[in-house]
C-alpha cells in the first residue's frame, strides 16, 4: 500500500496528463457539487431568518 501511494505522488509531481488531469477534473465537479449544496443550504437558512425576523418585527411592533 505504502509503495502504490508513492507511486501516485511520484506520477501527480512528473505531472502526467493522464493522471493529473483527471485528479483536477473530479477536484472541480466535487467542488461544484459542494457549492451547489451549500448555496441550497444558505437559502434555507435565509428563509429561516426571514421568517425570524418578520416574527421579531411582529412583537417589537406589538
Amino acid at each position: 500500500m505504502k509503495k502504490f501511494k508513492k507511486t501516485n505522488l511520484q506520477s501527480l509531481n512528473k505531472s502526467n496528463p493522464c493522471y493529473y488531469l483527471p485528479a483536477n477534473f473530479d477536484v472541480s465537479y466535487i467542488l461544484l457539487i459542494v457549492n451547489k449544496l451549500l448555496l441550497i443550504l444558505v437559502t434555507f437558512f435565509q428563509g429561516d431568518l426571514n421568517k425570524v425576523l418578520t416574527i421579531n418585527q411582529k412583537t417589537k411592533i406589538k
